[in-house]
């Protein structure tokens, strides 16, 4: 270690001190501006205090608790990440996507062998969350690691160390519209009367459409139930009406429902640039999120979804979106198609674990 090479935050940075962190900082930001330029540089993971506990933040928000740093090294390569502990409220909508206690973790890589410096970090921080979680809750505890999707290099390290990739976070960049509105090669959804063609008609959701755009939810989480991933719990449809209702009662039009013959048959649902909770996940200032879109089965394969698609994309752009992101299932034979004739691509691939991996 260099005399300027001061520590940052005794064993848990693998003896590495503020100069070995900054050039894995920015050999890691070399290396995701060349893979991906809508990846953001992740100056939150070298940031802040090294030695910050790891206590649960709870509720859905955790991005307000810094984390702790966790580091390892493997020959000339290292990988640093933050580790963050989120315990969810069994009865909240986010608690139907993801573990009861989930341990996060956002790492960077840099050096010759980056799978083997992130096995590193991996056999570092698994232990210290089995440590640290609760015996009785460890039936619902696991782990998470959202890594870019370009990002090939080290992704065996996941593998090998029982990570699967249930989740995709695709993206796709929006030109700005010009000044007569007309967008950027996408084609502006007709929101309006039905169409004599096919008689669907687009409008913004009411709150008095509640029970068909939680109608519309549920049979999308249901889908994806069958694929595995979620974590349904009982309370699931108290959790979707109460967050349709506050959403529907913004009258922000950012609930959007197809109608054929004066009945439902797809919903899309967006959160707009000031509301998206997307976590620094995008090289962008202002970021849109596509929260759901749904198509009743009997309707798939007739239109409904690209026009909602649209329609989304158009509202969106209404509030200055310059990205638009969304998640889907990995193993979704209908939404990775369908997205990817949108133009959206990975951005980001989200592996998880339960703690206890099967004997």
């Amino acid at each position: 270690m260099s005399s300027g090479d001061t520590p940052a935050g005794g064993d848990r940075t693998a003896g590495l001190g503020s100069v070995a962190f900054a050039r894995l900082a920015r050999g890691n930001a070399r290396r995701w501006a060349r893979l991906d330029p809508l990846l953001p540089v992740p100056r939150e993971l070298l940031d802040g205090p090294a030695d910050a506990p790891v206590e649960p933040a709870v509720g859905d928000r955790p991005d307000t608790d810094p984390g702790r740093l966790l580091a390892a090294r493997s020959g000339d390569s290292a990988a640093a990440g933050r580790w963050r502990h989120v315990r969810l409220d069994p009865t909240s909508l986010p608690a139907n996507y993801d573990w009861l206690e989930s341990h996060r973790l956002r790492a960077a890589v840099d050096g010759t062998d980056q799978a083997a410096a992130l096995t590193a970090l991996l056999d570092r921080w698994v232990p210290e969350v089995a440590a640290l979680a609760d015996p009785v809750a460890q039936p619902d505890t696991g782990l998470t690691v959202t890594w870019p999707a370009r990002d090939v290099q080290a992704v065996a390290a996941l593998t090998r160390r029982g990570f699967a990739p249930v989740a995709v976070v695709a993206a796709r960049l929006r030109a700005p519209r010009r000044a007569d509105g007309v967008g950027s090669g996408v084609p502006t959804a007709t929101i309006g009367p039905a169409d004599p063609d096919d008689g669907l008609e687009l409008r913004p959701a009411r709150l008095d459409d509640l029970d068909a755009v939680v109608a519309l939810q549920l049979e999308e989480l249901f889908y994806d139930d069958l694929l595995g991933g979620l974590h349904l719990r009982s309370s699931v449809e108290r959790a979707v009406r109460a967050a349709a209702a506050a959403a529907l009662s913004r009258n922000d039009g950012s609930r959007i429902l197809a109608l054929r013959d004066g009945s439902a048959v797809g919903l899309v649902a967006v959160d707009l640039p000031d509301q998206a909770d997307v976590g620094g996940l995008a090289a962008a200032d202002r970021v849109g999120y596509v929260d759901c879109l749904s198509v009743t089965a009997g309707a798939r394969g007739s239109g409904v979804g690209r026009r909602l698609a649209r329609a989304a994309d158009d509202r969106l752009a209404e509030d200055g979106a310059a990205v638009v992101l969304l998640t889907h299932s990995t193993v979704n034979p209908l939404s990775a198609p369908f997205w990817a004739r949108e133009g959206f691509r990975p951005l980001w691939v989200i592996w998880s674990r339960p703690l206890l991996l099967p004997a």
